[in-house]
């Protein structure tokens, strides 16, 4: 009988009132004047004297002010002044006490050990302790959550009797943990609160105490106190809010993150499912007699009333709201229920003489429903986080980061362990990202409610889920969401959490922005055959972590190169060479046999060495690049295992070119340009001029390099060489000055104003490539003779200087961030070669450089170009080894650069960090 409409009336709150404030009821202040006028101000200190208290925070308002500026002058804190500070006005309490009138609050007088500098009203009230009138405040230091400490016990044991001869019934207690408990003693201005709706009231049957233990302030420690005794009042006037319920008009109303709509009714009561934090609007127009002129509407203790109305509609003089097409009324709770159908409103209808003439009843029950993922980017999973759905870029974004699990973890298996359907290893659920989904409340709720995990079609193949499910003594983990499985309903829901591992299957690239979301939502079951109707949806989103190359002034961690053992172009001395250098950069070697490489000796081209990072793990990836020559597979069978991941572009129905080699790919040092930040620096991509139709890399490679968004490609001109690669012409060494680096350009000009300075010298007659058979040996004077070989570099160094300027605009450099290396090219056809080793292919290991020798003129026993180059660089912190290159790489088209790949120590900066 009590469901269809018998519900007591002493259990019912009454609903917003707007009027004069009642006078404070409560006898312990019988002997202060205080008068209902809201406009006077109050005896402050006859209110410190009765209570033993000294004002320590007031609100905002005039009137708060004022009481403030007096007490302030009054109350001391072991002989300190005490501190006032307004609630910002932001802040939920600031709005609070804006609507409510002037909050006050007061602490104890004599705990106090240290003075505050600052106490703030928290901007969530709900995770705090609750007051009369529902209201809740949490105490907040400048710099977060404070706790307390204990002190010493005689000094307890004086709190304590101060406490217990206060004339309100303010108590301390101990946790067991021996941390002192918040205490608050809420006054109530009960002559406006019927006696039958006090029991409603939280904690007025309990002698006015609500009880929050101080361990779950949390945070550092701000005080060391003894008992900490809060009074909060509220003197101007509570406008009848005893149930938590508020009136707003519509542009200021805080939009909640989702409505579930309830249609009412006179005929019986309605029940229904409202989850955590988010609305039920409450659908009248069915339920709404035709004679009702106006309505009101009670509800129980956690159930908070918005009354939603136009700025011009103002509630009746008793109380009740006139029936104004307009208005909405939506009901919020904030506490999970503990048995079904716990949470009671009721909406009465009177007619014009004031009569009741009929009453709709809602029965609600109040579930959590939260789907919780590492939100702050910390690695830990944030409970109930806001704007869950959004995921944005900067130090201050928010948004989790998936890694795309392309390592191979599980040994036997025949590639990524992306491509299983199932987990192997437990190793491999560290390259997952944890998703949590919450659910509380009554246990018989969700027999008849389903929740349910879903994916977008469109988002399906690029994430895999498992469920982590416990078995007798180990957990079983369970594909439940992928490429071919949209959805998944869980079984046995009740109070608790549901564990998830996300793996992501793909790399953002054309058409995939890297966004992946997923969703749970609670489905009302109205039959078992029948589909369910959600009434919640609660959406996570995931950005997968994009594949990051190293520039050349990352920390050098291992160096690959192949062995080359057979044939005339043996590259043994060229080993022996690269192995001194490694042993002075102090950097491991890995030496890869003829038969791993199948005598393919250009690893730089075959290969890029990155990495991908989320806030939990950070692996290498290998990127593998079309060029598929001997090493083609090297990447794939060799790198490819625990923590190190492999990914690669086909180009099927393409012809591949020099250019799809990564020879053609660098990336530069962090720049800033025009004020914009590339913290990771900026891709460099070899191609033709943008207006020509000659050979470029690759469109699925560029359509990859651009879709990882956080080191914005750059295309320059380098299809005038003959191989096409941008590391034939550039590269980029550290320095340890402000700017951190510098650009080197190949540079006929230089190689030339050198030349003719020797020859000025009087040592035209100095000739190059000394020592090595069955070459051509030039002099000085006969190179700058050759009028051919000047025309081929004047078309180089234009092509040089296009890029130049072109890099100067895209990196934001000047010409003293860049240094010319001396060089001469040669034309063979349209498109050039370095006519001696190419000192700009070179090797870099942190300050050490491994330079292909040039073996340039010698001048007094020592070769000009390298003492050319030591000269620039050396002055830098820099040093230079010249490594003999000629035979086993330079003649075939490369040079020490092209042969050997390093991969390098990962940025600090986190790449979510940034703002592309």
């Amino acid at each position: 009988m009590e469901r269809e409409g018998s519900w007591p009336e002493d259990q019912l709150a009454p609903s917003p009132v707007q009027g004069a404030p009642p006078a404070v009821p409560n006898s312990c202040l019988s002997s202060i004047s205080l008068t209902p006028n809201w406009d006077e101000q109050p005896n402050m200190e006859a209110i410190l004297q009765c209570f033993g208290f000294r004002l320590v925070f007031a609100s905002m308002g005039e009137i708060g002010e004022r009481v403030a500026n007096e007490a302030k002058s009054e109350a001391v804190l072991h002989g300190e002044p005490a501190a006032c500070h307004p609630v910002p006005q932001q802040s939920t309490l600031g709005a609070i006490a804006a609507h409510a009138g002037v909050c006050i609050i007061y602490y104890r007088q004599g705990v106090i050990r240290k003075k505050h500098s600052a106490l703030y009203g928290p901007d969530d009230l709900k995770s705090s302790f609750s007051l009369c009138m529902g209201m809740s405040v949490l105490i907040e230091g400048g710099g977060g959550r404070r706790g307390f400490k204990p002190a010493k016990q005689d000094a307890m044991l004086k709190s304590q009797q101060a406490a217990n001869s206060a004339p309100c019934p303010v108590q301390t207690s101990a946790t067991s943990s021996c941390e002192w408990e918040i205490q608050l003693a809420a006054l109530f201005a009960a002559a406006s609160i019927p006696e039958r709706d006090r029991e409603f009231l939280p904690g007025f049957s309990k002698n006015n105490l609500t009880w929050f233990p101080s361990s779950q302030a949390g945070g550092v420690e701000m005080f060391n106190a003894l008992s900490f005794g809060v009074l909060i009042w509220i003197y101007k006037g509570i406008k009848s809010q005893a149930a938590a319920s508020f009136t707003c008009s519509r542009s200021p109303r805080r939009i909640m993150p989702q409505r579930h709509v309830v249609q009412m009714s006179t005929s019986h009561a309605s029940y229904g499912v409202c989850v955590l934090g988010t609305e039920v609007f409450l659908d009248t127009r069915r339920s709404t007699p035709k004679s009702a002129m106006s309505f009101d509407v009670h509800a129980t203790s956690a159930v908070t009333v918005h009354i939603v109305h136009n700025p011009t509609t103002k509630p009746m003089i008793n109380s009740r709201w006139p029936l104004d097409p307009d208005i909405e009324i939506i009901v919020t709770i904030d506490v999970t229920s503990k048995t079904v159908n716990d949470n009671k409103v009721k909406i009465s209808y009177y007619g014009r003489e004031g009569n009741e003439l009929s009453v709709a009843w809602l029965y609600l029950t109040c579930v959590e429903v939260s789907l919780d993922v590492d939100l702050s980017r910390n690695g830990r999973v944030k409970s109930r986080g806001k704007d869950k759905a959004k995921w944005t870029w900067g130090p201050n974004g928010q948004g989790a980061v998936l890694l795309v699990n392309c390592d191979r973890d599980s040994p036997g298996t025949g590639g990524p362990d992306s491509g299983q359907v199932d987990i192997r290893t437990t190793a491999d659920l560290q390259d997952m990202s944890v998703m949590l989904l919450r659910t509380q409340g009554p246990s018989a709720i969700f027999a008849e409610y389903q929740v349910i995990l879903h994916v977008p079609e469109s988002d399906a193949d690029k994430v895999r889920v498992f469920h982590a499910i416990r078995s007798d003594s180990h957990p079983h983990y369970k594909p439940v969401l992928g490429p071919d499985k949209l959805s998944y309903v869980l079984d046995h829901v009740g109070s608790g959490e549901n564990i998830f591992y996300v793996e992501g299957l793909a790399f953002p690239d054309v058409g995939f922005s890297g966004l992946v979301s997923f969703s749970a939502s609670l489905l009302e079951l109205p039959h078992k055959n029948l589909p369910g109707t959600p009434i919640f949806t609660d959406t996570v989103v995931f950005r997968m972590a994009p594949w990051i190359m190293t520039p050349n002034t990352q920390q050098p961690m291992e160096v690959f190169v192949c062995s080359i053992q057979r044939g005339p172009d043996s590259n043994e001395a060229f080993l022996e060479g690269l192995k001194v250098l490694l042993r002075k950069a102090n950097c491991k070697l890995t030496i890869c046999s003829e038969v791993e490489t199948r005598s393919d000796r250009w690893i730089q081209d075959e290969l890029e060495f990155g990495y991908v990072e989320a806030p939990h793990k950070t692996f290498p990836v290998v990127f593998d690049s079309p060029r598929n020559r001997g090493l083609k597979d090297f990447a794939f069978k060799k790198i490819l295992g625990p923590d190190f991941g492999y990914v690669t572009r086909e180009l099927p129905g393409r012809e591949v070119t020099s250019l799809d080699s990564f020879g053609n790919l660098d990336v530069s040092p962090p720049v800033t340009v025009r004020g914009k930040e590339y913290p990771l620096g900026r891709i460099l991509i070899g191609s033709s001029l943008p207006w020509a139709s000659g050979r470029r890399m690759s469109k699925a490679v560029r359509d990859f390099l651009y879709a990882q968004k956080v080191q914005a490609p750059v295309e320059i001109y380098s299809e005038w060489l003959t191989v096409g690669h941008v590391d034939e012409f550039l590269t980029f060494v550290p320095t340890f000055d402000r700017k951190g680096f510098r650009l080197l350009l190949a540079s006929p000009n230089a190689c030339y104003k050198l030349f003719k300075e020797k020859q000025k010298q009087g040592h035209g007659e100095a000739t190059q490539l000394v020592g090595l058979k069955s070459t051509e040996r030039r002099s000085i004077d006969e190179i700058l003779a050759d009028e051919s070989l000047r025309n081929d570099n004047r078309h180089v160094q234009r092509c040089i200087d296009w890029n130049r300027d072109l890099l100067k605009q895209e990196l934001g450099l000047s010409e003293q961030d860049i240094i010319d290396i001396p060089q001469l090219f040669i034309m063979h056809g349209s498109r050039a070669d370095a006519l001696f080793p190419d000192m700009v292919n070179m090797l870099v290991l942190g300050r050490h450089l491994g330079i292909p020798k040039p073996f340039g003129p010698l001048v007094g026993g020592q070769c000009c170009l390298e003492e050319r180059v030591r000269a620039l660089l050396e002055p830098l912190g820099l040093t230079c080894t010249f490594i003999d290159d000629y035979f086993s790489y330079h003649v075939l088209s490369g040079d020490v650069h092209c042969g050997t790949n390093v991969r390098r120590k990962p940025f600090t900066f986190k790449w979510w960090h940034m703002v592309p």
